[in-house]
Formats: structure tokens, sequence, C-alpha cells
């Protein structure tokens, strides 16, 4: 073998420090997704369809108080305890975000729980979620959800 010759690490010597650090971010995805789920199971969905984040010490929303117009957030933590529940009809029907984001966490736990025992990554997946074209279709999503809760909440409203 020439001198000059290069020599490189084996591709498995080269691929332990990237395997390391893909667990390492899928653990940190998996413990989120998981703790969150948790954290919502543990609260009791409130009744009214909002206010259930009052559970963890947050105050009342201030744009109901000051409008009677929900803002765009309100009843997701309802939602996301009610999902987590398994009362996914109900969470959609309070707010359709929350009820998205408790499905999304919930796929997550099995793809990020798959990635932290395979060492495989999760940034092919990180991309597509991230492009303009996925970015836009949430945001759209968003505010319809948003749209639906003023409309449900606005019912309650003239119901009583």
């Amino acid at each position: 073998m020439p001198a000059s010759a290069a020599i490189s690490p084996p591709a498995s010597v080269s691929r332990a420090p990237a395997r390391r650090r893909e667990r390492w971010i899928a653990a940190v995805v998996f413990t989120a997704c998981a703790g969150g789920l948790a954290l919502g199971f543990r609260l009791a969905p409130d009744p009214s369809g909002l206010g259930t984040h009052a559970q963890l010490g947050l105050p009342q929303c201030g744009m109901l108080a000051a409008t009677s117009v929900p803002c765009p957030t309100c009843g997701c933590t309802t939602a996301f305890s009610l999902a987590t529940h398994g009362r996914l009809f109900n969470a959609f029907h309070t707010q359709p975000t929350g009820a998205a984001l408790a499905v999304a966490a919930a796929v997550m736990v099995w793809i990020s729980g798959y990635a932290w025992w395979r060492g495989v990554s999760l940034a092919p997946l990180g991309r597509r979620l991230v492009g303009p074209i996925a970015v836009w279709t949430l945001a759209g999503l968003f505010l319809l959800a948003w749209c639906y809760k003023i409309v449900n909440v606005l019912n309650m409203q003239g119901a009583t």
C-alpha cells in the first residue's frame, strides 16, 4: 500500500456518532410527545369545551374575556385531553386543531419510538413537514378550525 493512500475508518465506525445523534433526537421527540399525551390524559376535559387549561394554572383567555370571541387556540387543551381519553369525535367537535395535535402526537410517539429503537433519522419526515406546501396547508386548516370554534362559541352564547 503506498504511503500516500488515504486511510479511512470503516463505515460502521463513521456512522456510530450519527446514529447516536439520531437516537438522541428521536428520544427527545418521543419523550415530548408521550409526556404531552400523558399530561392530556391526566386532565379532566371541561364539559363546556373551554377552560381545561385552568387545571394547569393558566389564566382565562384574555381575548374571549374581552371580546366574547375565542382566540385561535381556545378549546385546544380540552380537545387534546378529550382525544387522549379516546373521545375523538368530541375532541374534533370541540376544537379540530387540538384534536389533530393529539393525533399527531400519538403518531409521532410511534414514529419516534421506532426511530429511537432503530437509530433511523427523523430528518426526511421533518423536511416534508416544514416545506412550504405543508406549512401553508396547516396554516389554512388552523384558520378554518378557528372559524369553526368561533361559530360554535357564538352559537353557545346565542343559545343561553
